[in-house]
């Protein structure tokens, strides 16, 4: 593995708690689904009061690829509606 995606967000937007934890959900479903395929690996997330990130280790082009598909926009899409500084 020679690079890693990490994607960072700070606190859901009030009112959208749910639907943030619902995409967060999303994000580890479909990078757990990657990397079962053995494009990447598994997803850590880390989070604290402040927000957190999670970080997505695999090969450059496997990631690049994983980032310019549809499933992925549709879970950063939905992601970014819920929760700021993503």
């Amino acid at each position: 593995m020679d690079a890693a995606l990490v994607i960072h967000y700070i606190r859901p937007f009030v009112g959208r708690e749910k639907l943030a934890m619902e995409s967060f959900q999303d994000a580890m479903t479909f990078f757990a689904k990657q990397a079962a395929d053995g494009l990447c690996e598994p997803p850590v997330a880390y989070s604290g009061v402040d927000g957190g990130m999670m970080i997505i280790h695999g090969e450059r082009m496997a990631l690049f690829e994983m980032t310019i598909g549809k499933e992925f926009h549709r879970v950063m899409g939905k992601a970014s509606f819920a929760s700021d500084g993503l």
